[in-house]
This record gives C-alpha cells, structure tokens and sequence, in this order.
C-alpha cells in the first residue's frame, strides 16, 4: 500500500464475534487488506471517507452486547464491559 492508510479497528471480547456474520457491513465497500484475529479484525481502506463510512455501517449493523465484569468468585464487580469496540486508526 502507498501513502497513509486508514484502519478501522474492531474488537471483541467473545472470540466466535466477527465481521463476517453480519454481511451488510461489507456489502459494496472496497477492503484493501484485512487481518483477523480470534479477539480483534483490522480493515484496510484507502480514505478517511471509506473508514467513516465502514465505522458507521460497524455501529448500526452489529448489536452491541454488554457483559457485566465478575470477580474470581463469580460477584459481579458493578461494572459493565461491552463489545464490539469501533476506533478509526492511521499508520503511516
């Protein structure tokens, strides 16, 4: 890839969460380079336009799930983690 790329950053806590199982996201939109982890996803694209735009698609396609944190004795801690988690990065 030339120049500055755009990653859109998508995290997850439940490793069987990914991008795939929610096909709108990607319809129509140009990947440059895509790297899968079992926790986290990284989409390539070529503007900051096109990473708005798959952010935005990321946030209304795929249903927020909240998960409340629990100590090693399984009591909750009385704060909420939630997933997936959006941010826009540029690399050089």
């Amino acid at each position: 890839m030339k120049g500055m790329s755009k990653i859109v950053h998508i995290s997850w806590i439940n490793p069987s969460q990914n991008v795939d199982r929610y096909p709108k996201v990607l319809d129509g939109m140009k990947i440059d380079h895509r790297i899968q982890r079992p926790a986290a996803e990284l989409f390539f694209v070529a503007t900051q336009a096109e990473a708005e735009e798959l952010k935005a698609r990321m946030e209304q396609h795929i249903p927020r799930k909240s998960y409340t944190a629990l100590d090693e004795e399984n009591k909750p801690l009385g704060h909420v983690v939630s997933e997936p988690e959006i941010s826009i990065l540029d690399i050089p």
